[in-house]
């Protein structure tokens, strides 16, 4: 088997979700061959336009594992709810499953509207020929002394010498 092959069915294996280690054991069952971890992480990481191609695809997942988990919790509470007399535990699931899918929600919205502020900003920036400030910095007279730090007097100094004077 060549590398190109070992190379697409880790990549493909990544984007199934399987971790390094479980590629790595893959490849060398399948294979017959070693790759360490390094190499598999730099094929899977080598495009950075596949790279948030396979980011987005697993945030895609993870949202829709939490909003499935989100709304079979629903589901049991409102089952449950008839039949229980202390709801107090359903109550906690319940609302925890709903600040799940809230949260889901506004960082959807929020990343929408950022990304259109985003963009409107960089259309202005293109637009305008913008000038960054430039920066300086201020230089000492030649004629003033160098800082020191002095060290504490002994008046000043917390720990205190012990007296061995016995009188």
């Amino acid at each position: 088997m060549s590398d190109v092959e070992v190379k697409a069915f880790a990549k493909a294996a990544r984007w199934a979700g399987d971790s390094y280690r479980t590629i790595q054991n893959n490849i060398e069952q399948r294979f017959k061959t070693k790759h360490d971890l390094h190499t598999l992480w730099r094929w899977c990481n080598e495009d950075p336009d596949e790279v948030a191609r396979f980011n987005r695809h697993r945030l895609a997942i993870i949202v829709d594992q939490d909003l499935e988990i989100a709304t079979r919790t629903g589901e049991l509470v409102r089952d449950r709810i008839e039949a229980e007399e202390d709801t107090f535990k359903l109550v906690g699931a319940w609302k925890t499953a709903r600040d799940q899918v809230n949260t889901t929600v506004k960082i959807a919205q929020d990343s929408r509207h950022n990304s259109e502020l985003l963009s409107a900003l960089r259309a202005q920036l293109r637009e305008q020929n913008v000038r960054l400030p430039e920066l300086s910095y201020r230089t000492l007279p030649e004629d003033d002394p160098p800082l020191t730090i002095d060290a504490p007097s002994e008046a000043h100094h917390h720990a205190r010498k012990p007296s061995l004077d016995l009188d």
